[in-house]
């Protein structure tokens, strides 16, 4: 565990500090990183009763869901960090009125979980996809949004669809785990996605604009612009997976195998 969270604790930093850093820092810092993970799975084959058994990562339906998850955990954070401050840029709304506009896309994104919860784990991955899709497009569409009302109308309905997808990311790993294996696949599980949701936070200060903010025009769209691809990429993981699965299940001879 130590060894783990060391690694990962580390790359954050490295992220967040590293482009300020003298190269050999950020190169020492990538190091520690790798030997720390070198550890953890030389520990973890040996060990008697290991933290995480490495037998999980061969599990290509659960390393694709977490994957797909991660990415799409990663826009969440973005689409959180950059529609209050695009209000208070863009469109110019003093802190407290852009926080009550916000009371619009935070609540969809909130009832979505317990509507997610509802979903059936055999299907979740489609649906999965599908918010992803619907969310990519959505926040394509707040980069060029020209109207105040329709902002906030395109933003609540992207974080309806980004609150389901991040909902489901859990539900849908454990319809393909082994029920001993539920706690252990949810940590790996968990632990992906909320390293994504850091590394997203970085990402938007990437694109901060430093004299306008990150509300800025530019800075708003370019930001929108890597939120969507983040919703694509796990659209596009979960939609490789779902072929590869329904190919596989199919016999020689084209009828579905039992």
């Amino acid at each position: 565990m130590a060894c783990a969270t060391g690694a990962l604790a580390t790359l954050c930093v490295v992220i967040d500090g590293g482009p300020q850093w003298p190269w050999p820092i950020a190169s020492a810092g990538l190091l520690v990183t790798a030997a720390l993970l070198i550890l953890f799975v030389r520990h973890e084959r040996v060990a008697p009763r290991p933290l995480v058994e490495l037998s999980l990562f061969r599990n290509e339906p659960y390393v694709a869901l977490t994957l797909a998850g991660a990415a799409a955990n990663t826009a969440t954070v973005m689409f959180l960090f950059v529609v209050p401050l695009t209000l208070q840029g863009q469109w110019r709304l003093p802190v407290v009125p852009a926080g009550v506009v916000f009371l619009a896309p935070a609540p969809a994104m909130a009832v979505a979980g317990p509507i997610a919860g509802r979903v059936p784990p055999s299907t979740a991955a489609r649906l999965m996809a599908g918010c992803w899709r619907a969310g990519a497009l959505v926040l394509a569409c707040l980069a060029h949004t020209a109207s105040l009302p329709l902002y906030v109308a395109a933003a609540t309905l992207g974080g309806a669809a980004l609150g389901v997808a991040n909902s489901l990311t859990l539900i849908a790993t454990q319809a393909v785990i082994r029920p001993e294996r539920a706690g252990e696949a949810s940590g790996v599980t968990k632990t992906a996605v909320t390293v994504a949701a850091g590394l997203g936070v970085g990402l938007a200060g990437a694109v901060t604009d430093r004299s306008g903010g990150v509300g800025a025009q530019t800075a708003a769209d370019s930001a929108l612009l890597i939120t969507a691809s983040g919703c694509t990429a796990g659209c596009v993981v979960l939609a490789v997976w779902i072929r590869l699965r329904a190919g596989a299940m199919r016999t020689p001879s084209g009828r579905p195998g039992v």
